[in-house]
């Protein structure tokens, strides 16, 4: 099964999942300034790499200890707060999130968003090569953290999702005052 995408344009009416015809359980919206995307299925296309530089430089991307998470810990470390990193959190459906930043006492999950792999309104970008494969990929980015925020707020925890581009004084004062040590 492939990954279908509808691209129609945000001022089209039609362009809201009610009413198209398709099971709502299948279906996820995603809406840009110029752009209204309806993936119907969550499977992807295969793709082949088409530039073998561009594909290692991808792999090479890490899940965990990216740079702004880095800074970011560090800034909370410097202003005495200890969290977990990385820390394992059960959800409900059985499935397992693991937030960049855990504060278990509090319960505030934190993630440092990369603008790329999670299509940021101001810096997200679709890569030229391999659109048929990049687009419903990034969409079912988004569509996971959708369902990660939701999930874990039906538990109790509050969740503060940073991206990657925010000054590291501005994501560590949104920390502190939800932490409680503004």
């Amino acid at each position: 099964m492939q990954a279908v995408l509808d691209i129609k344009t945000a001022t089209d009416r039609r362009c809201p999942v009610a009413g198209n015809g398709m099971d709502n359980r299948y279906v996820s919206r995603y809406s840009t300034g110029d752009y209204c995307f309806i993936l119907t299925h969550m499977t992807l296309p295969t793709a082949q790499p088409t530039n073998v530089a561009a594909s290692n430089k991808m792999r090479a991307n890490r899940r965990v200890d990216t740079k702004p998470e880095i800074r970011l810990r560090s800034s909370l470390h410097h202003c005495g707060l200890r969290f977990r990193k990385d820390h394992p959190i059960r959800l409900s459906n059985g499935g397992t999130v693991h937030p960049d930043i855990v504060f278990t006492k509090q319960k505030i999950a934190i993630f440092v968003d990369g603008c790329f792999w999670h299509s940021c309104p101001e810096h997200g970008t679709v890569p030229k090569s391999n659109r048929e494969y990049w687009i419903p990929k990034l969409l079912q980015n988004v569509e996971r953290d959708r369902k990660t925020d939701k999930g874990l707020r039906a538990l109790g925890w509050r969740v503060i999702r940073i991206w990657e581009h925010v000054r590291i004084d501005e994501a560590t004062s949104v920390v502190l005052r939800q932490v409680g040590k503004a």
